[in-house]
């Protein structure tokens, strides 16, 4: 599904809408390329050479842009911004001349011409790079007159150009070759840097009680509580799992519910931990709104919803009603709220991989019909008027002779038997025809048997025998195509026929190379993601580690400026 995303490059954004999970760095290379070049009527410049480096993703929580991000973090509203030499020339000449018009209008402070690290006021003395009260005055009178306030802005304009031209005359040359000697040190850039973040207001954002409890419920890698409480719920879940198949055996089953019994009290238990943790999550929410178009917020809800409908029917004979029950595994699925990559890089892959995934059931579907209906006509047999059914040949019953020399020296039909070697058992020949069919027999030493063969041995002893064939329409057949494609092989319906098992032979072929191909495509595709996904959590870690490192020194700086602060008060 499209999703609105900003494509940012030099200092211009362009609002394009985004193919999302399917897309790739090809597709937004060619968003970027339409959006700031073909829909301007301007050709793309040769040099513009565009790769994954090339992009940045905007953090929506901290508004800072990072590379080697993952695609599936593209969503609607984020912004990815682009390192296009072209654009960003642009907007460097762009800035040069407004800072220009500006300078030579003398508007604004001087500082903003000119960035230093290094202070430039001395002790005592306010920073240049703040403005004064009297600066403020000069621009935010509002209820003075015209004149006044042109006059005031003249002075402050009259004196901003005094400033500069102290500055300038400070800075040459003395200055410039005190700064190429003497380099600005890394604790004058963290100083500098930290003004700047008292200057934005840099702060941690101070959640609500109603944001913190979302974020320990839904974020389980925000705190070691989140993480705790977390794992604590899939223990719930996978403990009520395991009680929902341990009661099905014969020796714990209740037909009716008994409110008594250990596995009930078990489940409700459950049950009650599994609710109180939904409302919670109601009550929390930031947008209750779209709260249940996330399909795994709708799990939670099935999962309860059998138990309590149980509660309320169950004194209604209501015939089929334990089947809800059956309901209560799809708790199962809320495992992919701790792993949603994994849920992710497989959709993800699925998606990719659509093309291969459509070729293999096209041509799977194919050979199954071709196949199906060559390996009927090889297996069907004859056909049976009388029975109405399909009858191929099973085996040949042959007349075997057991002379005197194998088995015991007495031969009886009730304690003497002789095995075939397959599944049909070979079977006595009445003692009392012997006289007459078998005169030269010699009874009880010897006997005569008629055992299966699964060929005919001679074709004046042999009966041939028949056996309902199992590929009694191409339908039936699909089901042993299917599976011998797949090289899964159940063998509960074989061919037996020499050209049915030549067919089956060119099925086990054709499913290898037909099976395989697509699938290796899809897993090179898996491979590819995963290490995107790797990359990026990665970074996000790193990035992670590195803000909570900035925060705390940010504290420890305010911590040291407050306890200055009425120093300098005093000493003023």
């Amino acid at each position: 599904m499209s999703a609105p995303i900003f494509l940012a490059s030099g200092n211009r954004m362009k609002r394009v809408m985004w193919k999302g999970p399917g897309g790739t760095w090809g597709d937004l290379a060619a968003l970027h390329k339409k959006a700031f070049y073909l829909d301007e009527n301007r050709e793309v410049p040769l040099e513009l050479e565009l790769t994954q480096r090339s992009f940045m993703l905007r953090d929506p929580e901290y508004g800072v842009a990072y590379e080697g991000f993952a695609l599936h973090l593209v969503k609607e509203g984020s912004v990815v911004e682009i390192r296009d030499c072209v654009l960003e020339a642009e907007a460097e000449a762009a800035a040069a001349e407004a800072r220009a018009i500006q300078a030579s209008l003398a508007v604004g402070p001087d500082e903003y011409f000119v960035v230093d690290a290094r202070p430039v006021a001395g002790r005592g003395e306010r920073a240049p790079s703040e403005f004064s009260e009297s600066d403020v005055s000069d621009v935010s009178g509002d209820n003075m007159s015209e004149d006044e306030g042109g006059d005031k802005r003249s002075r402050g304009a009259r004196r901003r150009r005094g400033a500069r031209d102290v500055a300038l005359q400070s800075a040459t040359p003395g200055s410039l070759l005190d700064l190429e000697e003497n380099p600005i040190t890394e604790e004058e850039q963290k100083a500098a840097l930290e003004w700047a973040k008292r200057v934005l207001d840099y702060r941690r954002r101070a959640f609500t009680l109603k944001q913190r409890t979302w974020q320990f419920l839904d974020e389980p890698s925000s705190s070691p509580h989140a993480t705790a409480f977390t794992f604590f719920m899939l223990s719930i879940i996978v403990f009520s799992t395991f009680t929902f198949c341990i009661e099905t055996l014969p020796q714990y089953y209740q037909h009716e519910t008994v409110y008594s019994d250990k596995f009930f009290v078990m489940e409700a238990v459950c049950i009650s931990l599994f609710t109180a943790e939904l409302i919670a999550r109601l009550c929390a929410t930031p947008d209750l709104r779209n709260y249940f178009y996330d399909r795994m917020n709708v799990v939670d809800v099935v999962a309860v919803a059998p138990f309590y409908l149980e509660l309320a029917l169950a004194d209604a004979q209501i015939p089929g009603l334990s089947v809800f029950r059956v309901v209560r595994l799809v708790r199962v699925f809320r495992l992919f709220k701790v792993s949603r990559g994994s849920l992710t890089i497989f959709a993800e892959t699925m998606t990719r991989s659509a093309k291969p995934l459509y070729m293999l059931v096209f041509f799977t579907g194919i050979a199954t019909i071709i196949l199906s209906s060559l390996v009927y006509y090889a297996e069907r047999g004859e056909w049976n008027e009388t029975l109405g059914m399909w009858m191929r040949p099973n085996v040949w019953y042959c007349e075997v002779l057991v002379p005197a020399d194998v088995g015991p020296a007495v031969k009886d039909p009730l304690t003497y038997t002789l095995d075939s070697g397959l599944n049909e058992p070979c079977v006595w020949i009445d003692p009392d025809t012997y006289g007459v069919e078998y005169p030269s027999l010699d009874y009880p030493s010897e006997a005569m048997f008629r055992c299966p063969f699964a060929f005919e041995k001679d074709a004046e002893k042999c009966v041939k025998t028949y056996e309902q064939s199992p590929f009694d329409s191409i339908p039936t057949s699909f089901w042993w195509c299917l599976v011998t494609m797949t090289t899964v092989g159940y063998g509960d319906v074989v061919p037996t026929q020499a050209f049915g098992q030549v067919i089956g032979g060119v099925v086990m072929i054709f499913g290898i190379v037909v099976i395989a191909l697509p699938i290796t495509v899809i897993g090179s595709n898996f491979a590819t993601i995963y290490k995107s996904h790797v990359a990026a959590e990665t970074f996000t870690a790193e990035e992670r580690e590195r803000r909570e490192e900035t925060d705390d020194e940010l504290s420890d700086f305010e911590d040291d400026e407050q306890e200055v602060a009425p120093r300098n008060d005093d000493a003023l």
